[in-house]
């Protein structure tokens, strides 16, 4: 989207023209901190002014525990399933669930989607809880996962791996196309 088209669409919405968000960050981390300071240029072209605080240990999760902040950058744990990754995030009861969403729904889904193994049967519920997250916005993955080469630099043939993205979540996380 477009960033006039952004603005387009949050006047639409009634949210005033000089919208003002604050994030905090982990200064500890130098890509939390780069990750930061990425979207404040991106929201920047849309009209938001984003203000950044960068904190570290105690003093970060005072500040998130008081919830004086708009939006927080963070890491989630690796996961090799996804309910791994958005349980903690979304369910009411989450660990991670620092937004506070909560939806009688969402949990439902979660809660069914682990009751059977059938692929087809969670499919369908994360494909569901999808549509309710993209509507209701509680929260956005940003992915930079870890990718490690442990090969000898003689070995024939060898090349070294793609960076990884999030469309490699396509094959877990499926989306209904319309």
């Amino acid at each position: 989207m477009a960033a006039g088209d952004v603005r387009e669409s949050l006047h639409a919405l009634g949210i005033p023209p000089d919208l003002r968000l604050h994030l905090l960050a982990d200064n500890a981390d130098a890509t939390l901190a780069n990750t930061a300071v990425v979207l404040q240029e991106q929201l920047a072209n849309c009209g938001i002014s984003l203000s950044i605080t960068l904190l570290e240990g105690d003093e970060l999760a005072a500040a998130v525990a008081e919830g004086e902040y708009d939006l927080l950058v963070g890491y989630s744990e690796p996961w090799r399933d996804q309910h791994e990754l958005v349980w903690p995030l979304l369910a009411s009861t989450g660990p991670h669930n620092w937004s506070g969403f909560s939806s009688v729904e969402v949990d439902t889904l979660l809660r069914a989607a682990i009751a059977l193994p059938d692929a087809g049967f969670r499919r369908a519920r994360y494909t569901r809880l999808e549509r309710i997250i993209q509507r209701e916005v509680p929260c956005i993955p940003l992915f930079r996962p870890f990718v490690w080469d442990a090969v000898n630099a003689n070995y024939p043939g060898y090349a070294p791996l793609p960076p990884a993205t999030s469309r490699g979540l396509m094959s877990v996380m499926p989306t209904e196309t319309t």
